[in-house]
């Protein structure tokens, strides 16, 4: 038995009115409730798919509770079953399609790693080819790059599309006034970023100058000083290479401070039994490289210490999403490092919003577009105007009748900048 909450409701009704769309969801608001809700009200076939085992065992439950009937498929869990609703890892399955033929419901969770232009999923799609195809997502956007640089795209836009239409939006700021989400207080550590680069498709940080970076600063001695000095339950740590994280956990070790740490080559067992320190408490601070990020979910978590710099607004808001679900009376703080707040804003205020000529939608944080925007290392509102009247002035400092003409008269790019600085000041001022 589920008693869904108002916004599971309308994601649920959205998804089984269309036949190609996408739910989207903040993390921590119940997807895998949603996920157990579409299945339900579905008819014939279902294929449930998701990215990771600890994703599947939390969406497999959830089906438990209102009595599903479903079957597991994938190697992670040791087992590979299929019936009317099966849940899979697509790796899983990916050879062995012709065991879904029955399909008529495809489900994706954290459908925002489908590659429209190849991949394994464009492959399960096209070979299956069914009646309803449904994503749900926190981050709704991919990474896209031409000649002019990286942005992130919302995956409706894709060419070619797999998704046709976002059906449902809940944005984290609606879940934070009701009290569903908790936002973390955010505390900025700063620290010299100058030897940070970008790579050549700008999408990112080089991992030279990420190591770089963490060497001038001498990250390690920042988190275990920060540890040695606050109070908090429990640690997760996020750092740039294994290098590194390996090292903060010596030194953590080495002044009595319980500490292990995860990366992608982590064996599974190994992997389990730390998590399980961790939840305990018998492992104070969790080190990863970028593992712990999507579908992981401790909600008893009530510290961040990020000092792993990034471009990418998604690995930010999944890394802050850890923190965000309620439990008990605790106080969440994400400690800075790195100054991906900065750059990239607090997560929890990112907004998905229709588009100036209302035909699609934009996701808009505090610092401006985080999608379409070409990628860079400057909040959106720093902007200098290039022409025009304010020319060689701050965006953020042009005045507002200007701004609100500018996004009704402009045109192309120029029109985006501006109607995006309107939206931030509508928005979050």
């Amino acid at each position: 038995m589920i008693n869904y909450r108002e916004y599971q409701k309308a994601a649920i009704s959205a998804a089984m009115k269309a036949k190609n769309g996408v739910c989207v969801l903040p993390t921590g608001s119940g997807k895998s409730v949603i996920c157990a809700g579409i299945v339900e009200a579905s008819e014939g076939g279902v294929l449930v798919l998701q990215p990771s085992l600890e994703i599947l065992e939390s969406n497999i439950a959830k089906a438990e509770l209102l009595g599903i009937d479903a079957e597991v498929y994938s190697a992670s869990a040791g087992k590979k079953n299929v019936g009317k609703v099966t849940y899979a890892t697509i790796g899983s399955i990916i050879k062995k399609l012709d065991l879904f033929s029955h399909v008529e419901s495809v489900i994706i969770d954290e459908c925002h790693l489908v590659n429209a232009k190849g991949g394994m999923y464009e492959a399960l799609i096209r070979t299956i080819n069914p009646k309803r195809l449904i994503g749900l997502t926190a981050t709704p956007y991919r990474l896209s790059s031409n000649s002019y640089g990286s942005s992130m795209k919302v995956i409706t836009r894709t060419r070619p599309k797999i998704f046709d239409n976002i059906l449902h939006v809940t944005n984290p700021s609606e879940l934070v006034q009701e009290g569903f989400l908790i936002e973390p207080e955010y505390i900025a550590i700063s620290h010299d970023e100058s030897m940070l680069k970008q790579n050549t498709t700008g999408s990112e940080f080089t991992e030279s100058s990420q190591i770089a970076f963490a060497n001038k600063n001498n990250i390690n001695d920042g988190i275990v000083d920060l540890v040695s000095r606050t109070s908090h339950n429990h640690y997760l740590v996020f750092i740039d290479s294994v290098d590194e994280s390996k090292k903060t956990v010596d030194m953590l070790l080495s002044v009595g401070i319980s500490a292990a740490e995860i990366n992608a080559l982590t064996p599974k067992g190994e992997r389990r039994r730390k998590l399980e320190g961790f939840r305990d408490g018998s492992i104070k601070v969790m080190v990863n490289v970028g593992t712990l990020t999507t579908g992981y979910d401790f909600p008893a978590l009530d510290c961040i210490i990020d000092a792993a710099a990034t471009m990418s607004a998604a690995l930010h808001y999944q890394k802050i999403g850890r923190l965000v679900r309620p439990f008990a009376d605790k106080s969440p703080v994400v400690y800075c490092m790195a100054g991906n707040v900065r750059r990239l804003g607090n997560p929890l205020k990112y907004t998905m919003q229709k588009t100036a000529s209302g035909r699609g939608y934009e996701v808009y944080s505090e610092n401006g577009r985080v999608t379409t925007r070409i990628i860079t290392g400057m909040p959106e509102q720093d902007e200098i105007i290039s022409f025009g009247k304010h020319y060689g002035k701050r965006l953020g400092d042009v005045d507002s009748g200007y701004i609100e003409w500018a996004s009704e008269n402009l045109k192309g790019e120029n029109k985006n900048l501006f109607y995006t600085e309107k939206m931030r000041r509508e928005l979050f001022l």
